[in-house]
């Protein structure tokens, strides 16, 4: 398991020192490594919710790497922010529309 997270961690480049904050976090101030995923169904071991996390995302790699190739494993800014606000105003516009139905 231990190989696997430092396979994906090895992954990360371009925000590599925000990540490292952030998982100097994690190991020293939440009991992340240790939890079950759940108290009664999947991964309810200790370390689930480790494996569980490993799992995600490894599983999202695979998906893009299938459905778009072209957005870097970061998610890269320059892929993703341009296209959010793109989108943004008809994203607020079909959520009026419901909103107005109700």
């Amino acid at each position: 398991m231990k190989d696997r997270y430092n396979h994906l961690l090895s992954k990360i480049t371009d925000r590599k020192t925000n990540v490292d904050k952030f998982i100097e976090v994690l190991h020293t101030q939440t009991t992340w490594l240790t939890s079950p995923a759940s108290t009664k169904y999947h991964l309810n071991i200790e370390g689930g919710l480790f494996e569980h996390s490993i799992g995600v995302a490894e599983t999202l790699l695979q998906m893009r790497a299938v459905l778009a190739p072209e957005i870097s494993e970061e998610l890269c800014d320059r892929w993703s922010v341009p296209r959010y606000r793109e989108d943004r105003n008809a994203r607020k516009a079909i959520l009026f529309t419901r909103n107005q139905r109700r």
